[in-house]
């Protein structure tokens, strides 16, 4: 059996395990965490929330979710005799866990608060919890960046500390662990010698993203227009170099939309959206109803591809952050109703 036709079968029959609207409707309904966990016992997350300790809080529950979800990518990178692009795919875990952790550092929490974001369990899987041990460890930003200095993530390390040095704002360090992940899948596909076609649909939407929100978010958090452009990870899709340039030097809201309105993403925002604050959030919200939808798709592109691994592996983390959601949301005591009008991009097709 191919590689191809065997993770395409785990990843079809993992297919059907995908929660419906309704289970997440259901869920929201439920009175407090404790009755969220019980529901959610009866699915294939029920293992993975056996541990979890009373009283539960929302960001356990996400990391006891998460646990499902680096098992399958694991599994499946497997199935795929270790596709490059599941891999770096995969590598989000280890992006996550050091993002929370500078982000930590650069906040002067502790080790106990600091500790509470981060997860092991998917880097056991692959072995790399040891440099996530070591960071972890790290007591102030400039040990962890010397600790990172080796690792694939030691450049964007350096440069995430420097801007945040500058700018005094600790989003940034997003940024450029990000565009480190990213770099790393556009990398992987461009290596990838097979399913180019049906990858490239998966691939070209996670980059252009990153590049556009990118830009416009470095110039938003305080870097300056150089700082913004060496964000851009290239070669690019769908969106020119030109594009992006002109987007890091916009001054205003409806100059940004108008550079959006000449790439394939037009329409995601209009220029009736200028006049809203949040404008970049509603642009980041549209492209990912964008990825969910081609992660979707991949189940009717060519049968068992690669592209259906890579397809399961991303909805699962769709499903996972809507659950870690209408967890937050059950914490905070949000509305029933609130909740599933912000999981509203479940019901597209």
């Amino acid at each position: 059996m191919s590689k191809s036709v065997y993770s395409g079968t785990k990843a079809f029959a993992l297919r059907g395990s995908i929660l419906g609207y309704a289970v997440y409707d259901e869920l929201a309904d439920s009175d407090g965490l404790d009755t969220f966990v019980s529901k959610l016992k009866g699915t294939p997350y029920g293992e993975f929330l056996a541990d979890l300790q009373h009283p539960y809080d929302a960001v356990a529950i996400e990391l006891s979710l998460q646990k499902r979800l680096g098992r399958v990518g694991k599994s499946m990178i497997t199935a795929t005799s270790n596709s490059k692009v599941l891999s770096a795919y995969y590598s989000k875990f280890l992006a996550t866990n050091l993002k929370n952790i500078l982000k930590g550092l650069a906040l002067e929490k502790s080790y106990e608060e600091i500790s509470r974001f981060v997860d092991l369990y998917a880097e056991e899987l692959v072995g790399t919890r040891d440099v996530i041990v070591r960071v972890l460890a790290s007591k102030r930003l400039d040990e962890a960046v010397s600790t990172l200095r080796t690792t694939q993530y030691g450049e964007a390390a350096e440069q995430a500390i420097k801007a945040f040095t500058e700018t005094r704002n600790f989003q940034v360090i997003d940024l450029y662990i990000d565009r480190a992940y990213y770099r790393n899948l556009l990398n992987a596909f461009l290596a990838e010698r097979s399913n180019k076609r049906d990858l490239r649909e998966l691939i070209s939407v996670d980059v252009d993203s990153f590049n556009i929100t990118a830009v416009l978010r470095a110039r938003e958090w305080g870097l300056g227009v150089n700082e913004a452009e060496q964000l851009i990870v290239e070669p690019g899709f769908k969106v020119s170099r030109e594009i992006l340039t002109a987007l890091s030097r916009s001054e205003a809201p409806s100059e940004s939309i108008a550079q959006i309105e000449r790439t394939p993403y037009a329409g995601i925002v209009s220029q009736q959206d200028a006049s809203n604050t949040a404008w970049v959030s509603q642009l980041e919200a549209g492209f990912e109803a964008l990825k969910f939808r081609a992660a979707r798709r991949t189940f009717t592109w060519d049968i068992f591809s690669i592209s259906e691994a890579v397809g399961i592996v991303k909805l699962l983390e769709f499903e996972v952050r809507a659950l870690s959601a209408v967890a937050f949301g059950i914490e905070q005591k949000i509305p029933r109703s609130e909740i599933m009008q912000h999981l509203a991009w479940l019901k597209s097709e």
